[in-house]
């Protein structure tokens, strides 16, 4: 894709997600992980410069923009088991995982979880991560 060129972008429905994706569905896959209340169309500025070599997919993650409200709160596992489960409804084996802040500690819980699903993690303006000591969850959990 040359400079100006637009690339193809579509919200779909991936189980009780809902997706931004773009790119080639054949190639390999980009997922985007987004922060703390935002949505997938943070990465929107981004999919020009990838789509021609990625097959991009930036989630709204549950509970979040158009994504459905989960039962109960997922906590930092079923926020990383919910992308192992997009994966599953798009047909993708592996994935170079890029998360950004929040995103960056699902996806690095991903890694933990799911290791032999990643080709690559790219954490981005992240932590190691919140919530994954009981105590320290319950803290957080009562402000």
């Amino acid at each position: 894709m040359g400079a100006g060129d637009e690339a193809v972008t579509t919200r779909v429905r991936r189980g009780p997600l809902s997706v931004v994706e773009a790119g080639d569905p054949t190639a390999p896959a980009l997922v985007l992980l987004h922060g703390i209340g935002s949505s997938g169309d943070a990465f929107l500025a981004q999919v020009p410069a990838f789509a021609d070599r990625w097959h991009l997919l930036a989630p709204d993650a549950p509970g979040y923009g158009e994504s459905d409200d989960p039962a109960a709160a997922p906590g930092i596992d079923g926020f990383a088991d919910a992308v192992a489960r997009l994966l599953d409804d798009a047909g993708i084996d592996r994935c170079v995982l890029l998360g950004v802040s929040w995103g960056g500690v699902i996806a690095t819980r991903f890694a933990l979880r799911h290791p032999d699903r990643l080709r690559a993690l790219v954490p981005a303006d992240t932590s190691r991560g919140s919530g994954f000591d009981p105590e320290r969850a319950a803290m957080m959990a009562e402000r």
